[in-house]
């Protein structure tokens, strides 16, 4: 497996942000299993922070404030450099005390239902209870240790904790919404949306074509997205009442 983990300018704008050429690599991790935290980033995030003690001497003699605002992945990495639950057990948000509920019993899974007072992490209980976890070798609400970047981020956790949009919002939440209305409608409707969506026609900017629901297995996050932002609704309005689908333009 490999893992890496890399920086980018906030100051740059989106499309030049995310180029390759304006990503730094700042550690690689290269095993058979997940990576130890420690091991792996103890090094890396000592220089960054002598880097935000120090600064960047520039050409003309004056320096560059550096400064983290915040770490960035999917779940599973996530859970790795902040040393804390999977996205699959009990206190497993980064943000509240959501505890979830094991249903389906041997070889079930866990659910988290919709609770109406969330009680949210904050930043001081957030560090107590990272503290505590080391301190008694266990899980304390979530918490496996103390992250490393504590002691780097500007914006304390868990504000400075973004889950990756692609995987979270597109892959996940995106699919289900779009499973459960595709449930909702006819075989006939089904073959008329489908249809449509095969059709539908793009500027020569959009890398991807949409493809049916029926193959939803198959898609991509970036047809999920042209799907969610640009077609989704359109195709929709002749099989679903306008409250739901005003609902669904919340989304």
């Amino acid at each position: 497996m490999l893992w890496l983990l890399s920086g980018a300018f906030v100051e740059l704008p989106p499309h030049l942000r995310y180029q390759r050429s304006n990503m730094i690599l700042l550690s690689i991790w290269i095993g058979y299993q997940e990576p130890i935290p420690k091991a792996w980033l103890s090094s890396c995030v000592d220089r960054l922070n002598r880097l935000k003690t120090e600064g960047i001497l520039l050409s003309d003699g004056s320096k560059c404030q550096v400064l983290f605002y915040g770490i960035i992945g999917d779940c599973p990495a996530l859970k790795v450099i902040l040393e804390f639950i999977g996205h699959t057990g009990y206190h497993c948000c980064f943000y509240c005390y959501i505890h979830g509920i094991h249903v389906g019993g041997r070889g079930g899974k866990r659910q988290y239902y919709f609770e109406n007072r969330i009680q949210l992490r904050t930043k001081r209980t957030y560090e107590l209870e990272s503290i505590r976890a080391v301190e008694t070798s266990s899980n304390v609400y979530g918490h496996l240790g103390r992250s490393l970047l504590h002691d780097l981020l500007d914006v304390p956790l868990p504000n400075s904790i973004i889950v990756d949009y692609l995987h979270v919002s597109l892959l996940r939440h995106t699919r289900a919404i779009i499973q459960q209305v595709y449930a909702q409608l006819s075989p006939l409707e089904r073959t008329k949306f489908d249809s449509g969506l095969r059709g539908q026609r793009f500027p020569h900017f959009f890398n991807r074509k949409l493809r049916a629901v029926c193959d939803l297995a198959f898609v991509k996050a970036t047809e999920l997205r042209n799907l969610l932002l640009y077609a989704l609704i359109p195709h929709l309005l002749p099989f679903l009442p306008k409250e739901q689908l005003a609902h669904l333009s919340l989304y």
